[in-house]
């Protein structure tokens, strides 16, 4: 059987009333701004107000190439799907089943502060709605707030009978979501959920969110300092250290030992860490 393990799921455009940030549009940054918190967001937060490159000078080749040819500026080739093209697709190449992340946009439900919990709901009730003709293929991955565990359990079990099979395990600028540790034993209840729906949890590169301190200021734009190119490259350079952490908090922590059938789903984060890890 053939797994893909790291599918996105985007959407450019929406009906009237149906954006899944509907409610929260005023609180977003617009589009470029968008992509420039998806790759440095975390590093950005971490340098003075004044310090901080705009969208457009942090993204400079990709302003670039959207100059020339045309269009918006973004990362990946945009491109409207249906779940019965993906299956489709699937079939073409052999894939029997695919986890698919919610894409891009679950990075925005940092914007809407207390309201996150809201947000965590339209936007699994929107991917899940995506994929239902096909969901016994198309496995949706969930976001969750874990800011309060127990609305995490029941949030695992409402996306869980909406067709969700995995959902997001997450830093927030290095540190655990929640302030506690996923490795404390408070924890236990949402392992136990995990293991009883069937779920896996998956680390993904865009949810591993570093505290960059003092380290982000690296005079990018001082006369021979790096530019706003050793920024891009810089905010990448941390993603395995708080993935890292969270794997250490799991093992040390006793998850494994407590329940040794929960999961964990490291993606799109490379491998070659792995072995001196």
């Amino acid at each position: 059987m053939i797994i893909d393990v790291d599918s996105h799921w985007e959407v450019n455009s929406f009906a009237a009333g149906e954006h899944r940030f509907g409610p929260w549009l005023d609180r977003l940054p617009d589009g470029i701004g968008r992509l420039a918190n998806g790759i440095a967001g975390d590093l950005l937060r971490a340098l003075p107000g004044s310090e901080r490159p705009s969208p457009q000078e942090m993204l400079t080749g990709l302003v670039a190439r959207a100059s020339k040819q045309g269009g918006p500026v973004i990362l990946h080739p945009q491109h409207d799907s249906t779940s019965a093209e993906r299956a489709a697709w699937m079939d073409r190449i052999g894939i029997d089943h695919c986890l698919v992340n919610p894409g891009s946009y679950w990075q925005m439900l940092e914007f809407i502060g207390a309201d996150r919990p809201a947000g965590v709901r339209r936007c699994n009730d929107f991917l899940t709605e995506q994929l239902a003709d096909h969901a016994e293929r198309l496995h949706a991955v969930a976001v969750v707030d874990f800011t309060d565990l127990d609305a995490a359990v029941l949030e695992l079990e409402r996306a869980r009978a909406r067709g969700a099979r995995a959902f997001f395990l997450y830093t927030v600028d290095g540190r655990p979501p929640g302030g506690r540790s996923p490795g404390h034993p408070e924890w236990d209840k949402v392992w136990t959920a995990t293991v009883r729906l069937g779920m896996i949890a998956v680390v993904h590169v865009g949810n591993t969110s570093t505290d960059f301190a003092d380290w982000a200021d690296i005079g990018w734009n001082q006369p021979g300092g790096a530019g706003a190119a050793g920024l891009v490259r810089l905010a990448n350079t941390q993603r395995t250290h708080a993935a890292q952490n969270l794997l250490v908090a799991l093992l040390y922590g006793g998850v494994f030992a407590r329940h040794p059938d929960v999961t964990v789903l490291v993606a799109e984060m490379r491998v070659n860490w792995v072995p001196p890890f």
